[in-house]
């Protein structure tokens, strides 16, 4: 059993996971097992995992917390980057928005991309992660929630809607078109201030050619 394994192991022990499995844990989403690919193993080393908060048909997303510097991180697996050259121009181009939208001044508008780790796997690039700054939950967890509890105020949708607009303009003004915009990929962070993510789908224009899109 390597260090790996030993740590998976020990997680287990502690609840974190169910049945050999990672549980979904995102607030107000229904829990439904997660299986943790290996190849996680590559970050492992840097990072202490804390929990899968997203699964999709690319990969996983989880909650970390890097061991130098103490930071709370979200960790995008991206899986099979290679099986196609429509994947290979998706993700390429997802990194190339993210690094963009992060070094641009004052951007409280997106999430940022702190690291990218490309791993070899057999002498060939198959997966890499996306290291980016972490929030506490989605739109869509907070309507799910609200609309159960029915105790979200005016002044917080005002708040997200007035948010989301400025993000929008914010977008186009840099010349990226998001075109995937829905509540699960609006974050919310604890003083409900929101940025936008996941920008597999999203296309850049020529700057000062945004209007009509």
């Amino acid at each position: 059993m390597n260090y790996f394994q030993r740590q998976a192991s020990k997680l287990a022990s502690d609840g974190a996971f169910c049945g050999g499995s990672l549980l979904k844990q995102r607030p107000n989403r229904e829990d439904r097992e997660v299986s943790l690919d290996s190849r996680w193993e590559c970050v492992y080393s840097d990072y202490d995992f804390i929990q899968v908060i997203g699964k999709g048909t690319y990969g996983e997303v989880m909650k970390a917390r890097c061991r130098k510097t103490n930071q709370i991180v979200a960790i995008k697996f991206i899986k099979n980057v290679n099986s196609s050259v429509y994947m290979a121009k998706t993700v390429l181009r997802e990194i190339c928005i993210l690094k963009q939208l992060s070094k641009m001044k004052n951007n409280e508008h997106t999430v940022k991309l702190l690291d990218v780790v490309v791993p070899e796997f057999k002498n060939q690039v198959d997966f890499l992660f996306l290291i980016l700054n972490y929030s506490k939950s989605d739109l869509l967890s907070l309507l799910e929630r609200s609309g159960r509890k029915k105790d979200i105020s005016n002044q917080v949708l005002i708040k997200l809607v007035y948010q989301l607009l400025c993000s929008i303009n914010y977008l186009h003004t840099a010349g990226v078109i998001h075109r995937d915009l829905k509540p699960a990929n609006l974050l919310i962070d604890s003083a409900a201030n929101l940025k936008i993510c996941d920008f597999g789908l999203a296309r850049t224009t020529p700057k000062g050619k945004q209007s009509g899109s």
